[in-house]
């Protein structure tokens, strides 16, 4: 648990594949939400909606903490180092 608080948990080729990892599957998961999004978009104008009003994008609402911020995960503090 001390490792983890203190951003230790993994050394950093792990740290760097898991980054990778995660980015590819929140590239994967971005893409078929546009899918999605295009889909209903379109099926909104069809009927003369608003479509912001019909697909809303939760991604816009997530902000990055900065590096050294510590951030609530889950209960655990944990801080960006990079």
């Amino acid at each position: 648990a001390t490792r983890a608080k203190e951003g230790k948990f993994l050394n950093d080729q792990q740290r760097r594949e898991f980054r990778e990892l995660a980015s590819s599957v929140y590239d994967a998961a971005r893409g078929e939400f546009e899918n999605v999004k295009g889909a209903y978009t379109q099926r909104a104008l069809q009927y003369r909606l608003n479509p912001e009003n019909v697909v809303y994008d939760y991604s816009s609402r997530v902000k990055q903490p900065e590096v050294g911020q510590t951030v609530d995960v889950g209960g655990i503090p944990v801080t960006r180092i990079d």
